[in-house]
């Protein structure tokens, strides 16, 4: 069986993943192992670390949604990057700003943005001392 592609997009960039034979989702209801010939499924995803195969690219998905065929994986999710391109400390002073103006907003629009992203940068931060994001 040949390889799966991996599409992997969020509000800003996209990548494009060939040949691989693994992909591993952090879904809902648990982490699961995707490979080619897949059935058609959708899954939900929670914050946590996407990882492929060959390779052992991990990614940090900020949940979404991953739409799984015979040989493709779209995935959908506000925000992802490679775990090695984080920067834990830039990760930490974004998570302060904007707790800071979260004490400051009015705006109810802008308050729930920002509660939204504090959440994320939080959880994201939390992956770097999971034993899995080593």
């Amino acid at each position: 069986m040949s390889g799966m592609t991996l599409y992997l997009q969020d509000y800003t960039h996209h990548v494009e993943v060939e040949s691989l034979w693994q992909i591993g989702l952090p879904t809902t209801t648990g982490d699961a192992a995707i490979l080619p010939g897949h059935a058609p499924m959708l899954f939900s995803l929670r914050v946590g670390i996407l990882k492929t195969i060959p390779g052992n690219t991990l990614y940090c998905v900020a949940g979404g949604v991953a739409e799984v065929a015979q040989k493709t994986c779209h995935i959908n999710t506000p925000y992802f990057q490679k775990i090695t391109d984080l920067k834990p400390a830039q990760l930490t002073r974004q998570l302060e700003a904007a707790q800071q103006l979260l004490k400051t907003t009015e705006d109810q629009a802008t308050h729930k943005a920002l509660q939204d992203k504090i959440l994320l940068y939080s959880q994201i931060l939390k992956l770097f001392t999971s034993p899995k994001a080593r």
